[in-house]
């Protein structure tokens, strides 16, 4: 190698060691800021006349994986969903409590029916009557109470959607500013190494928000997607807006339709003006946003279905009464009339009609709210029967009409429906007398309002947030047995005379235990079918069973959920932790590592110091000789 060859050799050298030792220098010094990525000195071989004379420098790249810091922002929204649900659903599990444990509501209710067997045991016994109403108002009052912090997850559910979603505008900002920054970088020709640790700090926190998928650009830029499709930045970020409600009821729910929907919901609004109801869309599947809308959505309103039901199976297992169909013959045809007398809205009626051989269930429900017809199915546990809802408003003639026209529909025109004269309260149900259509069976299960009615049925329990109103499970206007459990109250009537848990007609014994008896059976004995909801039963499989039966499946479906949510965020953790180490190793600054490379980069810097002083000496010697 020439002297000049070599005196350019040392000068790169000491170029680019300077340039390593800069970069090292700004590593260890930025090691612990969030965000911040390890950079390394990219160099390239000087050619000149097919002679190597040095190196060159080519700037500053990142240390950073693009396909693993992907994986680790969707596995981290999904890390923030399993974590979010995870933590609400051990809540909603504590409120409801072991079972066994003294202070669970399954503790409470034996508390309950203890007194009953009490109180059948002694019936006279005046404390015993007033110890049943009192367990009564310890349980309702639990109820309710479990009811109220489940609306009050819910309204923190809703708080939550609201601050991510102002956290996401406040990163989608943030990003479209760097983003500008970055392009005009690029346009320059110059690194934005600093620039994209800034920006992605953005993206990862609306990752967490939002499961998002990021797209670069040749110029650096990039687009934003959530995983569903939609766009949130493009050049320009998108506006999302959320409107909270300040207090939540079981009532309120989310619905596609703004004039029922009566919880809040995110609304993006594009650069063009477009509005778009992303709850509506389904656009978060993951991440912050996606847990709380799971939450306030479903999973919390579920639980109080489920609580709902079982509030609900205690007010119509002690009130609810049969009354049997009286066969009756009507112009050459058979079938049943049935008092409808006493029968109230959300009361039915039962017919069993055999069409060719073939059984089918009829299950007649009295809905005087037109809007809510026609019913399908579903609106009883039953699977296996066929609902029709009939309006009583009009009366009974016309509701003899209604109920004509709906079976015919049904059976055609071999069953008729007639309010005979002389028999105002009655409906008469008939076939035509031919073989290929019969009525075989009839019955109507109404309600009891009186605490005297002369049976062993009474309002125990009634809607202490509707004026003390009877349960009937009305279906008019908002169906009753919606937040029931909110609204749950043990009978003024009868706390004010707890005798009435004994005496049912005028003429029964102070020492009769028949409707203490009778209301312990309804609760730890009858077996009922339960409306689904949530993971216990379904449409085609309905649950069935006693209501302490049911209340256990509800706790043990409750921990049954918390354990599940947190096995699965314990995994997801993993999940999450394993990539952000790999992406740490290779992205993260190691000091240990950096000093060893400062050892390097200072000997080769001494190395060409050492080379310029030796090319000095031999030019000196050359000049002198």
């Amino acid at each position: 190698m020439s002297i000049n060859g070599a005196l350019q050799s040392a000068i790169t050298g000491l170029r680019i060691s300077q340039a390593g030792l800069d970069v090292v220098a700004q590593n260890v010094a930025s090691a612990n800021q969030p965000g911040y990525t390890r950079k390394v000195l990219q160099q390239s071989t000087q050619i000149v006349d097919n002679r190597v004379i040095g190196l060159r420098s080519q700037g500053t790249v990142r240390t950073v994986d693009n396909l693993l810091q992907s994986s680790l922002r969707t596995e981290s929204a999904g890390g923030k969903f399993t974590n979010i649900t995870a933590q609400y659903a051990d809540r909603l599990n504590q409120l409801f409590g072991t079972p066994g444990d003294a202070a669970s509501l399954d503790a409470v209710l034996n508390q309950f029916t203890n007194a009953l067997q009490q109180l059948a045991t002694s019936p006279e016994n005046a404390v015993s009557q007033s110890q049943v109403v009192d367990r009564a108002n310890v349980l309702v009052q639990q109820v309710r109470s479990i009811s109220d912090q489940i609306q009050s997850l819910r309204l923190e559910s809703e708080q939550g959607i609201n601050d991510a979603v102002q956290r996401a505008n406040d990163a989608l900002q943030r990003i479209s500013q760097i983003d500008q920054q970055i392009s005009a970088a690029a346009s320059a020709s110059q690194e934005p190494s600093d620039l994209l640790d800034a920006r992605d700090q953005a993206i990862n926190d609306l990752s967490n928000i939002i499961d998002i998928r990021v797209q670069e650009r040749s110029d650096r830029s990039v687009s934003i997607f959530t995983r569903s499709g939609v766009s949130l930045f493009d050049r320009q970020p998108v506006t999302l807006s959320f409107d909270p409600r300040a207090t939540i009821t079981p009532q309120q729910s989310y619905d596609i339709d703004p004039t029922k929907r009566g919880v809040g919901t995110i609304t993006l609004t594009s650069v063009g003006g477009l509005s778009v109801d992303l709850v509506a869309q389904s656009a978060f599947r993951s991440g912050e946003i996606a847990a709380y809308l799971n939450l306030r959505d479903r999973i919390l309103p579920e639980a109080q279905a489920q609580l709902d039901n079982f509030a609900a199976g205690l007010a119509e297992a002690t009130s609810e009464k049969s009354v049997a169909g009286t066969a009756t013959t009507n112009a050459g045809g058979t079938g049943f009339g049935i008092d409808v007398s006493q029968l109230r809205p959300g009361d039915h009626l039962s017919f069993t009609v055999n069409v060719g051989g073939a059984v089918r269930n009829v299950t007649v429900v009295r809905v005087d709210d037109a809007s809510k017809l026609p019913l399908n199915n579903t609106v009883t546990a039953n699977p296996n029967d066929e609902v029709v809802g009939i309006g009583f408003s009009g009366g009974n003639s016309a509701a003899a009409a209604a109920l004509q026209t709906a079976l015919q529909a049904k059976f055609g025109t071999g069953v008729s429906v007639t309010n005979p004269p002389g028999s105002p309260n009655v409906l008469e149900v008939v076939s035509d007398g031919s073989a290929a259509t019969t009525i075989t069976a009839a019955s109507a299960t109404v309600t009891e309002t009186s605490l005297a009615g002369g049976t062993t049925a009474l309002p125990l329990f009634v809607d202490g947030g509707n004026a003390n109103q009877i349960f009937s499970d009305s279906l008019d206007n908002t169906p009753q047995r919606r937040g029931f459990a909110q609204r749950f109250a043990v009978n003024g009537a009868l706390q004010a005379d707890p005798a009435a848990l004994v005496k049912f007609s005028s003429t029964t014994s102070a020492g009769d235990p028949a409707r203490p008896n009778a209301i312990l059976d309804a609760i730890t004995r009858n077996v009922r079918t339960f409306v689904p909801a949530g993971t216990i039963g379904s449409a085609t499989a309905p649950a069935s069973g006693t209501l302490t039966n049911y209340l256990q499946r509800v706790i043990s479906d409750k921990g049954q959920i918390a354990a599940t949510a947190k096995s699965i965020d314990s995994g997801q953790q993993v999940v999450v932790s394993g990539l952000q180490n790999r992406f740490d190793s290779d992205a993260k600054v190691n000091t240990d590592e950096e000093l060893s490379n400062l050892i390097q980069l200072q000997q080769t810097y001494q190395a060409s110091a050492r080379i310029l002083t030796v090319v000095r000496d031999l030019t000196q010697a050359l000049l002198n000789a």
